[in-house]
Order: structure tokens, then sequence, then C-alpha cells
């Protein structure tokens, strides 16, 4: 909300704030705004201007005051687009820093071979993660043709992302600020054989290049 305040207000206020303290709201009765009033809105009328805040503290409350008002965290429940994609309140969200299989993409059986809709479980397991909990997504950019948004997304504070490389379904991304920490989920989902790692798999973009699993 954009808040206009007089020119004339504030060229007495630069004008007139004197002392080592700076310019001072006071209230009505002359008395200084105590702790329990707060700042709950930018006074427009019955307000003296005396010592007690900055010249750069007031800059700094215009700026808060006039300036656009900053892009809130995603909050809400979510549904499984794909196994590292989600949507809240119709905001589609690829999850930062991770990669999933593909919806289409097809893994082996490690005894037998035989093929096994991998990017199918990957989402379901998503989904189990997502089931009426409350996610809180902090947006890191946007991504692709789509303009999909990137964004970190926690359940109760725990890592959504993280959560799914530790059970297996998804993967470090390069070039994150979380590269090294979901790298060590990685491992630690591998060393256990947790999820994918049971099977026979490629990696997503390696699938996404053309590379298939070996039946060898």
């Amino acid at each position: 909300m954009r808040v206009s305040l007089d020119e004339t207000r504030i060229r007495f206020l630069f004008a007139h704030g004197s002392g080592p303290d700076g310019p001072r709201l006071r209230g009505r009765a002359g008395r200084p705004a105590g702790r329990s009033r707060g700042l709950q809105r930018f006074p427009t009328s019955g307000i003296r201007w005396g010592g007690g805040l900055s010249h750069i503290a007031l800059l700094c409350l215009l700026v808060t005051v006039a300036g656009p008002a900053v892009a809130a965290e995603i909050v809400g429940p979510a549904t499984a687009i794909d196994a590292d994609t989600i949507e809240i309140g119709g905001r589609r969200i690829d999850l930062y820093g991770i990669d999933a299989p593909e919806k289409d993409q097809v893994c082996l059986t490690r005894k037998k071979a035989e093929p096994w809709d991998c990017g199918i479980a990957a989402q379901i397991r998503l989904m189990r993660l997502l089931d009426r909990q409350e996610l809180r997504c902090q947006k890191k950019g946007t991504a692709g043709s789509a303009g999909n948004i990137i964004a970190l997304c926690t359940i109760n504070e725990a890592d959504l992302g993280q959560m799914l490389i530790m059970q297996g379904w998804a993967f470090a991304a390069e070039g994150s600020g979380r590269t090294n920490i979901y790298r060590r989920a990685e491992m630690g989902a591998e060393a256990v054989r947790a999820g994918l790692w049971k099977r026979r798999f490629v990696k997503p973009w390696e699938w996404r290049a053309g590379k298939r699993p070996s039946a060898d």
C-alpha cells in the first residue's frame, strides 16, 4: 500500500529537526509515543515533529511505507505435478536444488531387469509427503519458458527436497546453494539403497538426453 506524505511536512521536518538525536514523533498531548502504541500506521494528522528518529531512520521509514510490498513466501497445501514440481494455490513451483525422474521415465528392476515406471513411483512418493501438509516455500527464482517458480520448500521446518533425496527419490542438482548438503544426503541414500537406488536407473538429466538404463 502506498501512503503519500504532505511535502510541506517533510520539508518542515528536515528544516526543524534539531538536537543530537534528530527528529522525534510526539502524540497529540506532546508526550513521546509509548512502546505499547507502536507504529501501526503512518500518521497523517495531529502529529508534531520533534527530536528522536534520525534523518536516516526517517528515510528508511518513508521507503518502507511508500515502496512496493515485498513478496511474501508461498504458504499452503500442495499437490504433486510430477516428482519435483508442486502446485500451491494455482502457482507451479519447481523444488529448488533437486532433480527427480521425469513422469515418463522408466527404470529396471535390479535382478530381472524388468521395466518399472520410476517417474510415476517418485511422484507418488512426493504426493505422500505432501498429504494435507502445509508447506512454506521461499522463492529463489523462475525457471524455463513455463515460468515456474523455483523455491525452497519446507514441511514443519524440514527441507522437502532434502527429504526426497534422503529417501532415494531425487538427486542433487548442480549449481544451487544447497548442492553440498544434498549431495551428502544422496550418498547416504545410495549407501542404504533407498528408493531408486534399489533398481537400475539413469539420472533424470541423462534420461532427458536420451540415455536409457542397461539390462546387462
